[in-house]
């Protein structure tokens, strides 16, 4: 397998970006993934971390999965080649990164490790995507924490915005102060996803004090379907679509928002650095497979639900007007 570029000709830091959606089936593996591949195809070093035990379902992008993952870096003494998977565009991949996220359980030896697998991902690559695991627990706080940036993937359903809500205020709750990135998924009309996320960035704003900004929206695209069939990423499989001209334009945007943003102090292992020494993770003394609370969405009246497709317009819209008033002040 070809090696990747052993380092960047300059000295910044990669931008580490966490991608989350705070609900399942938003889409959020696929849109790291194409996503990853939109910033490699424009000349960018980019590394994908899977922060759970296993790699997502479906982890299409590979055509070749490494057996070794980050676990063998820190406990087997492998190099960062071996455990680095490499994917087109120069895009690589590392597996089981969940051992970042324990470090502060980690004998010294197995510290020093981690902290030397970071070091030299953040000289090598331009961007790390961590591709957050689907459920909400210590290990993936951490990595929230960590990155200096996230990124939230919504859909238009109401339980997708108020799930991704509540793990935001959940995060708050650590002192979590990071920019926030909004992509939403699923799309069907542009104007019900501004007033989403209008109303999403108000609530955000007076209720957490967070910046969130907006990257753009995904539409429903059949081409989504034609590559699953395939096995391929979208961006591979058909890259002239609605679909995967939005992720140019996603990874275009973010790229313009991100360059000259990281100072030193920002780097993700400076996160990890400042618990050498600590008996306990940083944030939360200990969240285990927390549960992230949902809200429930008003209820239509009359025929506004009988037509589904309009139901769910309606329903978002909906929603979103009146997200301040349900959700109410964080109780901290």
């Amino acid at each position: 397998m070809t090696k990747m570029p052993p380092h960047r000709s300059d000295s910044a830091p990669a931008r580490v970006i966490a991608v989350t959606s705070g609900l399942g089936g938003a889409g959020k593996s696929c849109i790291c993934t194409n996503l990853a591949l939109a910033l490699g195809s424009n000349g960018h070093r980019v590394c994908m971390l899977d922060t759970g035990p296993e790699p997502p379902k479906n982890r299409e992008l590979w055509v070749q999965t490494l057996d070794a993952s980050f676990q063998d870096y820190v406990h087997a003494g492998h190099n960062l080649d071996e455990i680095l998977a490499k994917g087109p565009v120069d895009v690589g991949h590392v597996k089981a990164a969940q051992d970042i996220a324990d470090f502060v359980h980690l004998e010294p030896g197995r510290q020093a490790r981690v902290m030397a697998g970071l070091h030299e991902m953040e000289a090598r690559f331009d961007y790390l995507i961590l591709d957050i695991a689907g459920y909400i627990d210590d290990a993936q706080i951490q990595f929230l924490l960590a990155a200096p940036f996230t990124i939230i993937t919504l859909t238009p359903e109401p339980s997708s915005v108020s799930s991704a809500f509540s793990l935001l205020r959940l995060l708050k709750r650590f002192y979590y102060d990071h920019p926030v990135f909004v992509i939403v998924n699923r799309s069907s009309s542009v104007r019900i996803d501004h007033e989403i996320f209008k109303e999403f960035k108000r609530s955000t704003t007076k209720y957490l004090q967070l910046d969130v900004g907006y990257l753009g929206s995904i539409p429903r695209d059949p081409a989504f379907t034609n590559a699953k069939r395939k096995n391929m990423p979208l961006l591979l499989n058909e890259p002239d679509s609605q679909a995967s001209q939005c992720l140019f334009g996603i990874a275009d945007r973010l790229h313009r928002r991100l360059d000259n943003e990281v100072e030193p102090g920002t780097r993700f292992s400076a996160f990890f650095q400042k618990q050498m020494g600590e008996t306990k993770p940083l944030g939360h003394p200990g969240v285990k497979q927390t549960t992230v609370e949902s809200v429930s969405a008003p209820a239509l009246t009359g025929d506004q639900g009988k037509d589904s497709e309009a139901g769910e317009e309606l329903l978002a819209l909906a929603t979103a007007s009146r997200y301040a008033r349900i959700l109410g002040p964080m109780n901290s």
